[in-house]
């Protein structure tokens, strides 16, 4: 079974979501805000993009932080940062068997199911 990481009301979340409903695939949905993502599932993540890709600079979060903990980021620091403020995330995140995949597209979840 899949899961997809991301916001109730986040627009590609609800695209994604959508996408796999609509292929009859199977999927939990956790909201990061209800339920943020442990260490483990962030070190992951990072080991997949990069902590630079998982961190949304575009949103409110990002913004509304100081700059003493946006400024001189490393691994470690993105880390924490992301275990903070989960909304941080870039999102949706699709875990699906040996899978991950960061944001939504189409053809990259097609690969992910072999559809």
């Amino acid at each position: 079974m899949a899961t997809l990481y991301g916001l109730t009301r986040c627009d590609n979340c609800r695209r994604a979501s959508r996408w796999l409903r609509d292929r009859g695939i199977e999927h939990t949905f956790v909201d990061v805000r209800e339920q943020p993502p442990g260490a483990g599932d962030i070190a992951r993540w990072i080991g997949c993009f990069g902590w630079r890709a998982l961190l949304n600079r575009r949103g409110t979060t990002w913004r509304s932080l100081p700059e003493c903990e946006r400024s001189e980021l490393n691994e470690v620091r993105a880390s924490s940062l992301l275990r903070q403020y989960p909304l941080l995330l870039k999102r949706p995140i699709l875990e699906a068997g040996s899978s991950t995949v960061l944001g939504f597209d189409g053809q990259r979840y097609s690969q992910a199911f072999d559809t």
